[in-house]
This record gives C-alpha cells, structure tokens and sequence, in this order.
C-alpha cells in the first residue's frame, strides 16, 4: 500500500476545518510544527506554537521536575495538559461547539556524534475526536538513531505528523496506527520503546497488545508493562537496579516458576545488599503459532503472569546473550538470568549460534561476562532421574568452556521444593483442555481462580 507523504499528511489535517490546536516543542527546533507550515493552508490548524528553550521559561510556565529532568514522561504530559487546558480556556466558547481541539508536545535531546549521546525523547497528543468530546492521550518514547543532527531532526518532524495524523485517522485501526507511525521512515532511524493510550475514545485499545505490536513490527526490541498492565519505560524501571530475569512460554504460569522466582531471591539476598528487580520475560518467538500472533492467547498469558507481580517484558530476542546485552544498557548492576537445567544442552548447542559472528564461543562469552550470573533449577527428567548443574554432562567439545564459566562462578545452582518437580507447562494445558481438575494443584491459587473465572486456555 503506497505511504501518504509527511507533507500531504499535514495538508489533509490542515484541510480540516474542526481540527485546531497547539504545538510545543522543547530541544530539536520546531520540526512538527515546521511540517504543517510547509504543507500550506496551516492557518486552519495551528493556534501557536512555542519553544521554551530556557530552563527558567520552561519551569516558570510547565513547573519543575522532581527529578530536575526536562526530557522525561512526567515533563510532557505537563506541556499536554497546560497548552491543552490554555486551549479550551480561550477558544472553547468561541469555537467549542464545532472544533476538536488537541495539543501536541514533544520534549527531546538530540544526540552527538562528537560526545557519543544518543537521541531520545518523548512526544505526545491530547486531543478530542469529537467537538466538546471525551479528553484522550497518547505518549510515546523515541529513539533517534541517525548520528546527525539534521537526520535527527526530520526523523522527529516525521514521526511528530505521522501521530497526529493516526490519533484523528487511525484509533479505531491499532494496528494500522503502530504501521503508520514509520510511514517515510524506516526502523533503521527511528525506535519507538513505549507508546500509552488512555482516554474514553481509546477504552478498546490494550496498551499491553499494543506493547506487543511495537516488538512485533520491530520498531522496537523490547517493550515493559506492569502487573497492573500498565506501560513502563524500560530505561526509568532498570536504571542502575540488580536485575533478576525468568524467561518463560508461561502458558500458563506454574508452581515451578513461582519456585524457580522465590529461590533465586533467596540465593540473591545472602549475596546482595540492593534488592533485585524481578522480571518475567515473554520472547516473540515464543507468542507465534501457526505463522502469526494470537492476540488472544497473549493476552491469556500476560493475564495469569500478572498475578505474580512482577513486571512482564516482551522481546525480540532468541538468544539469551542477546537480551543480557540490550539489558546492560541501563544497568551495570548485576544481571541474573534464571534457566531450568534442561536448557544447559540448549545453550552450549552450536547449532543455535550459528549465525552469530564467533559461533558459540561468541555467544557464551557475551552472555557470561561482566557482572552476569546464571541460576539453574534442577529438572525432573523422569520419576527417578533429576537434572542439575551438579551432574550436568557437557559433550567433549564445550566441556572445556564449561568447567572454565563453573570455575569463575558464572552458575549458581537453585534449590527446589518437592512439589515442584512432577509437572510442567504443557502437562497442565494438556489437563485443562482434557478437563482433568487435577491441575489446579500445580498452579497458584490466584492463577487457577482466572483461568477458571475468565475461562481461559480452552477451560469449559
């Protein structure tokens, strides 16, 4: 389907006559508002537009961050709601009854090639789909990527109008809306990490789902929510915190996971002054049946995972040394990564890394240095045989690699209680679908009370 251009984008949002609002733009020009003053007929659209350069201007009129940040979430949503609220003030009763009235924002800091900073910020609309309508929000997080200066800000002047354009064209499409947002880009310029919906007109939209959608068009590699469900920043939840990681299928959640978190918290305690950050980890690759996404089985899993209280995070990586090194990028804390020791023959398997640069040895490497450690839970491999780190027998080739990351103490062995040895994910789906209630008895509580309350994963 061929792409509307940024500047037709503009022009057609200009051609409307009930659509009328606000620009403000702190830290890389004016590159949004710029776009609808280039399409033409803007006089139609905009009612001002401001940069608060100064840090004194920008606090005297949007107030101080706690954190004495300026390119942060909690900046924008005051730059949204002020010139929002300064909006309806003036014009509402001239125009109120016959206008959808909207404020866009954008907070940013362009990066330098010379001081190696990245480009990131934050953008957003506040806005009405009908005149005297619900009050609705979309924020997002975005990483430029070029390293210059001029790319970056095209790239934030594109992506600026390509959200406008979706909030009063694309809502009741969500996955039309995440497509659009890389209309006359590409992922190779642009990251988008988070993006929230919220508001009366967006109630059908699953900022979870949405979540998903980011990883899954790749205009990100991972995404974060909370146990409540809502959107998290990656960077703000990790930053410089020991992180604690179970990747799972989780389809549904066990005992064994449930064991697997409170022993690696136990083992971490006597080991740690800071308390760790628990995540539980979904890969996409895990979430793809029958060549596509089921939105609904998603949903299942993220329903039950949420009972446990952790944050949930969605990835695109396949590896595990791949997501150790995405995580590394906000933390110099320690990493663990929690494993069932059945996966010991997976890691050390060179068929896995055979496209990565290194092979094997690459890969273990990256996974294994700096402050990473792996905790392995034993797995019950038949009534009588139990597979541990202890009696773990690598084959003639990695044994070498693994006697060596045994010796630095990259593994640490996991306790497990006796209950937790007899079933696994898939035996309890088998049961539920079979309509044998002993399954209760091997996950949680809370867990079993929704699967059978929301009927979920084929329960009757």
């Amino acid at each position: 389907m061929q792409q509307t251009s940024t500047l037709q984008k503009a022009f057609e949002i200009n051609l409307e006559p009930n659509i009328y609002g606000t620009f403000a733009e702190i830290g890389a020009g004016q590159e949004v508002a710029r776009q609808f003053f280039e399409a033409g007929k803007a006089s139609g659209t905009v009612a001002k537009t401001i940069s608060a350069y100064d840090m004194v201007f920008s606090d005297s009129i949007y107030g101080k961050e706690k954190n004495g940040r300026y390119v942060c979430q909690s900046r924008l949503e005051k730059m949204l709601s002020y010139e929002f609220d300064l909006l309806i003030e003036r014009l509402k009763t001239i125009r109120g009854d016959s206008t959808c009235f909207f404020s866009f924002a954008n907070t940013v800091t362009t990066g330098s090639k010379s001081r190696n900073i990245d480009s990131h910020g934050w953008i957003g609309i506040r806005f009405q789909l009908k005149p005297n309508g619900p009050i609705n929000q979309i924020v997002a997080h975005i990483k430029m990527k070029n390293r210059s200066n001029s790319l970056q800000r095209e790239a934030l002047g594109v992506v600026g109008v390509n959200l406008i354009y979706a909030a009063f064209n694309h809502t009741n499409n969500p996955e039309q809306f995440i497509l659009s947002l890389i209309d006359n880009l590409d992922t190779s310029r642009i990251e988008m990490d988070m993006i929230d919906f919220q508001g009366d007109d967006l109630k059908h939209i699953d900022n979870r789902l949405m979540s998903l959608k980011l990883v899954a068009n790749h205009l990100t590699n991972a995404a974060l929510f909370s146990p409540e469900g809502k959107v998290l920043h990656i960077a703000d939840v990790m930053f410089k915190k020991p992180l604690v990681l179970l990747r799972g299928s989780f389809s549904p959640v066990t005992n064994i996971h449930v064991d697997m978190i409170g022993s690696a918290l136990k083992n971490i305690k006597t080991s740690s002054k800071d308390t760790p950050t628990v995540f539980l980890e979904l890969t996409i690759h895990d979430l793809i049946q029958d060549g596509e996404f089921k939105n609904a089985n998603f949903l299942e899993r993220v329903d039950v995972l949420q009972t446990l209280g952790h944050p949930v995070l969605i990835s695109n990586f396949f590896l595990f040394f791949e997501l150790k090194k995405y995580l590394e990028k906000f933390t110099t804390e320690t990493i663990s990564m929690i494993m069932g020791a059945n996966l010991l023959s997976k890691l050390f398997d060179d068929e896995f890394y055979k496209n990565v640069n290194g092979g094997l040895l690459s890969g273990i490497g990256q996974l294994t240095e700096g402050n990473s450690k792996i905790l392995i839970y034993p797995f019950k491999k038949s009534d009588t045989t139990m597979l541990t780190l202890s009696n773990y027998q690598p084959n003639q080739t990695t044994a070498p690699i693994f006697e060596h990351l045994k010796q630095k103490d990259v593994f640490t062995e996991l306790e497990c209680l006796e209950v937790c040895k007899e079933i696994h994910s898939e035996n309890i789906l088998s049961m539920i679908k079979n309509k044998d209630a002993s399954w209760e008895n091997f996950v949680p509580k809370k867990v079993a009370s929704l699967i059978k309350d929301r009927k979920l994963f084929g329960y009757k």
